[in-house]
């Protein structure tokens, strides 16, 4: 029975391996397909997709803190597949699903056909193993192409060409998650100091390729910013990436804590995929005795996996949500370390039963939200679920025509009700309380309060905001200020699940 799955793994050719990986992704992300409010990140990148197929360049009308590739992945999913949340989280499972293929293609290289497909398989379960991976996050689109990338790091020993590729591939990954940055100069560096017998003018022909590739991408991204004259708000959004990208050892400290608090869930993921993935990585660097994989595989493969971590650390933001991206390169490091004919057999049975075991301690949040999937289906025949369905649900009764409207929450609103945020700042809700932000995009004076007056001088109809508002916790003077606006120009007419819809009430020329 091995033997026969063995043949069949090595003669499958790669559509086939695509197919199967498309409807595993499907399979394990279908229900959460339907639910809004997975992760409140989302909303912000479809909202500033929106404006991208609106004939707007991201920050010259909204704004929000990420590379201008992040919002053209969304806009490129709206527009092909459909004006629906569920269109872009399709969009996800397809990334999903073609890094799982790049893993895939990555580990044939080093390792038997099943373990290379079975690695795959891992990717794509470990990626979609937390809540966030059922939404679809930049990390996502970023993932695919940071591994395809590296399938094409891998196949420049057969054509050196391909490094141009490999570099516009990265980049590209690095302008949707801007501290893969990191990883693309490591790549550049690594091109030059890689083992191996070539000579200088090899190696510097190398890096020139890369470069090559990583240039093109930046200018055609740069490119319709310098030809309209918006290079001024670039540069001030560039700007902001590098201050707030300062950070020092505490922070990073503090994000690796809050990252491995993540991986507690499930230890034995934790154990198989990220522990062996880390401690694999050390071992393939300092192990001289040789294994099945190439010396030009372990290169790359390491250096990717450390510089891409060393990237998530550096900006010192633990996020669950980062993991997705690290995911692949775990795996396939963790899996080479396990699939050497050195290794002893009972220890390799023994991972691969405690993996087994991980990934259906990771599949049963699934199965659970099939079941309520299946209930609401029974109940009411609906298939959407979400606070944000039921604002939008209110709103369009109450207005029939898009109106100004401000939401402190659940802001994916403003494109299910083909609305958009009054201001730059308040495109993600949480931005009005990050002074180091407001600072740069409105000027060192900039607080809070005056952002909030901003907002209501526009006198919006509609104001939504949670019971609870945790991002202003640290700035209670915007909290006080808000309060006494909603008490004398607004009235409160519903209450969904702890969120708060009110109406305004007095003209619209009154002020507080």
């Amino acid at each position: 029975m091995v033997n026969r799955l063995r043949r069949y793994a090595g003669q499958c050719p790669i559509p086939v391996v695509l197919l199967a990986y498309l409807a595993l992704s499907l399979l394990l992300r279908l229900p959460f397909s339907f639910v809004l409010g997975i992760d409140w990140d989302e909303g912000t990148f479809v909202i500033m997709g929106q404006e991208i197929l609106d004939g707007y360049l991201p920050y010259t009308r909204l704004w929000d803190f990420k590379p201008p590739l992040a919002f053209a992945a969304y806009a490129l999913a709206i527009a092909t597949l459909g004006h629906s949340i569920e269109a872009v989280r399709v969009a996800g499972t397809i990334c999903v699903a073609l890094t799982g293929l790049a893993v895939y293609v990555v580990a044939r290289r080093a390792m038997p056909p099943v373990i290379a497909v079975l690695a795959g398989v891992v990717t794509i379960v470990v990626m979609v193993a937390q809540r966030s991976g059922q939404a679809t996050m930049t990390e996502h689109f970023a993932a695919a192409f940071l591994t395809w990338g590296l399938v094409a790091l891998l196949a420049s020993g057969e054509s050196r060409p391909i490094l141009v590729i490999a570099g516009a591939l990265l980049m590209t990954g690095a302008l949707i998650r801007l501290h893969l940055a990191y990883t693309v100069a490591a790549v550049i560096g690594g091109a030059g100091l890689r083992p191996g017998a070539d000579p200088a003018r090899r190696r510097i022909a190398d890096v020139g390729m890369l470069v090559v590739g990583a240039v093109v991408t930046l200018s055609t991204v740069l490119a319709p910013y310098v030809y309209t004259g918006n290079h001024d708000v670039l540069i001030r959004s560039a700007a902001l990436a590098l201050l707030v990208g300062e950070r020092g050892p505490w922070e990073s400290f503090s994000a690796v804590v809050k990252l491995a608090g993540f991986l507690v869930h499930n230890p034995l993921l934790a154990l198989t995929v990220w522990a062996a993935g880390l401690l694999g990585s050390i071992l393939l660097f300092v192990r001289r005795t040789e294994g099945a994989e190439p010396k030009q595989w372990r290169f790359w493969i390491v250096l990717v996996l450390l510089s891409s971590s060393y990237s998530v650390i550096a900006i010192g933001a633990g996020y669950g949500h980062y993991l997705i991206l690290l995911a692949p390169m775990y795996v396939l490091v963790a899996f080479a370390v396990m699939s050497r004919d050195s290794l002893n057999r009972r220890l390799r049975h023994a991972y691969f039963l405690v993996l087994a075991a991980g990934l259906l301690i990771a599949l049963l949040p699934i199965a659970s939200e099939y079941r309520d999937l299946s209930t609401r289906l029974l109940r009411d025949g609906h298939l959407r679920v979400g606070r944000a369905y039921e604002l939008a649900r209110i709103l369009a009764a109450q207005s029939r025509a898009p109106v100004p409207m401000y939401l402190l929450e659940e802001h994916v609103v403003y494109w299910l009700t083909g609305n958009r945020p009054l201001t730059p700042m308040s495109t993600h809700p949480s931005n009005i309380a990050k002074r180091d932000i407001l600072r740069v995009m409105r000027g060192p004076n900039a607080t809070p309060i005056e952002e909030l007056q901003q907002i209501f001088a526009q006198a919006p109809r509609f104001v939504a905001r949670p019971t609870e508002i945790r991002y202003l916790k640290t700035e209670p003077a915007a909290l006080t200020w808000l309060d006494g606006e909603l008490a004398s120009r607004y009235r409160l007419i519903d209450s969904i699940d702890g969120f708060q819809l009110y109406r305004l009430t007095s003209p619209p020329g009154a002020t507080n």
